[in-house]
């Protein structure tokens, strides 16, 4: 677990933690504080309160499940504006790729060839801008889910070829904070797929996948 100490008059850096970990705000004499999410480094609008109700003090934990980039401030008076705010960088742990796959079945049967699979798998991406996303190779009625939260919008689009930012076709839904999207491909081919919102798909957030 980490621990930030919540008060004013303090520049905190970037807070770089692995997923799976946690952060405590501790806070404590005389001026009241709380945690909101904020919706960008050095944004001190629209400030989403997390924890419990306003106190001198207290204390609140997040646990981070996803990778990704994560905002946050104290939404009282202007202790945001005088610097009460900090950035915290999750990576996945243990990986240096983004790409989660996770096996949901795979069955081998005495006799058949060790390669045969009898159940499809699932495979999750953890869907961010500034990444370079390798090529993904699947097979046939295999299903991957793309997954994203807090931080900034994303969609998942259809594109034209790898690579290529224009002409995308959203396929899941308005832009949203946290959310996912499935596709089962049942069809053999190459598809390509990337985010449509601002220059993300220019800074990287765009997969090539094959199904074979």
């Amino acid at each position: 677990d980490h621990a930030v100490s919540w008060k004013l008059g303090v520049t905190y850096p970037t807070l770089n933690i692995p997923s799976g970990d946690s952060v405590t705000w501790s806070w404590d004499g005389g001026v009241p504080h709380n945690v909101a999410s904020a919706p960008g480094a050095g944004r001190c609008d629209d400030l989403q309160v997390l924890s419990d109700a306003l106190s001198t003090e207290g204390n609140f934990s997040k646990t981070f499940d996803s990778a990704g980039t994560y905002y946050f401030a104290c939404e009282v008076d202007v202790h945001c504006q005088d610097g009460m705010q900090i950035t915290i960088q999750v990576s996945m742990k243990s990986t240096s790729c983004l790409l989660i796959i996770s096996l949901v079945g795979l069955v081998l049967v005495q006799g058949l060839p060790s390669n045969r699979k009898l159940l499809a798998e699932e495979l999750s991406i953890t869907w961010m801008e500034g990444t370079p996303y390798a090529p993904l190779e699947i097979a046939v009625g295999d299903t991957v889910t793309w997954t994203w939260s807090m931080g900034s919008p994303h969609d998942v689009s259809t594109a034209t070829a790898a690579d290529s930012c224009t002409d995308l076709t959203p396929i899941s839904g308005d832009p949203v904070e946290e959310g996912t999207y499935s596709q089962t491909f049942d069809t053999a081919g190459t598809y390509f797929f990337a985010c449509s919102v601002g220059d993300h798909c220019d800074e990287g957030q765009h997969i090539t996948i094959t199904v074979a």
